[in-house]
């Protein structure tokens, strides 16, 4: 009998323990581009295993993406060059590498689950670690696609902007929520699409590229 009360605290404590490392898991991958970069200088320096300014090579080191994945040359700028991740983790879908001569200056960070619960957790978690929000606003477009347009439908798409610059001028986070609605046969068919992103922004170094090609 005591054996097998034993036993039943055993498997109650193993699943406690499974739910427990889930919910920690969960926090992790949301918060995944804050940290490993950050441990020793903070969180201006870089996005999690780079440092702003890492080149392509040490991208690709430090993520294992192999040649086969091609780096793609902006079309309206020569010298942006970008490196797409995919099924980075449970909750992170893709990031994307962008580089200006071969320099590390923004990551964009695209989430599985584009749910309100995760667009909280991911205020609040960066909030944490880079400050109140500093802008705040949101974009609207009632502009059908051409492909909801041919269908006779209508559409909505709403964005909402957060933005956190405690490490400003250096560095600039900006968390999206793109909500699109789509209606069709007058309303009696309706579909909503949720993207969440997190971008990391190298923007001294962005704005003073910019500059130069104002020439300013």
């Amino acid at each position: 009998m005591a054996k097998t009360r034993f036993l039943m605290i055993m498997v109650i404590v193993s699943i406690v323990t499974i739910f427990t490392s889930c919910e920690k898991k969960t926090e992790k991958d949301a918060t995944q581009g804050t940290a490993s970069a950050a441990k020793k200088d903070g969180p201006s320096v870089g996005y999690d295993k780079v440092v702003w300014g890492s080149t392509l090579e040490d991208v690709r080191s430090a993520y294992n993406i192999g040649d086969e994945i091609v780096a793609i040359t902006a079309e309206d700028d020569q010298n942006i060059l970008s490196l797409e991740q995919k099924n980075v983790s449970d909750s992170i879908s893709e990031r994307t590498f962008l580089f200006n001569g071969n320099k590390l200056y923004r990551v964009w960070v695209y989430y599985k689950d584009g749910s309100t619960n995760t667009h909280t957790t991911l205020v609040n978690v960066l909030t944490e670690r880079y400050g109140n929000p500093t802008n705040y606003f949101v974009e609207e477009d009632g502009r059908a696609s051409p492909a909801v347009a041919l269908m006779g439908g209508a559409q909505r798409k709403s964005t909402t902007h957060t933005i956190f610059e405690r490490f400003a001028p250096d560095i600039e986070v900006e968390l999206l929520q793109e909500i699109t609605n789509r209606s069709f046969m007058n309303g009696l068919s309706q579909t909503s699409e949720s993207v969440i992103a997190v971008c990391y922004t190298w923007k001294k170094f962005r704005d003073e590229y910019q500059a130069s090609k104002l020439e300013l």
